[in-house]
């Protein structure tokens, strides 16, 4: 388990989820073990081509840095959230971050 998380220690992870569903603890869980950072802000960006959303978690220091504007980040993982296939195994960078995006 310890070689996996540092495999995936990102700024923000973020999970898809359908329309209309919740997220469980365990993913909640999750999310966390891969976060860089103990201080961190809740985050949902939306598709915009299908009906789903990404929930999860931004660092405190990668929110600071965006000056919590977070118009472009949502269209970046907008974006992704479109693009049929699977997310990038190892995430995406994003103004020197690293971004993790577990789609459906």
């Amino acid at each position: 388990m310890e070689n996996e998380r540092k495999e995936k220690v990102v700024d923000m992870y973020l999970v898809e989820v359908a329309e209309n569903a919740c997220m469980t603890k365990t993913d909640i869980r999750r999310i966390l073990d891969h976060l860089t950072e103990d201080e961190i802000f809740p985050m949902e960006c939306f598709a915009r081509k299908k009906h789903s959303s990404a929930i999860g978690f931004i660092s405190a220091s990668f929110a600071k840095y965006l000056q919590f504007d977070y118009d472009e980040l949502e269209n970046f993982v907008a974006s992704i959230l479109d693009t049929e296939g699977c997310g990038e195994a190892d995430g995406y960078a994003y103004h020197g971050y690293r971004i993790f995006v577990e789609k459906l």
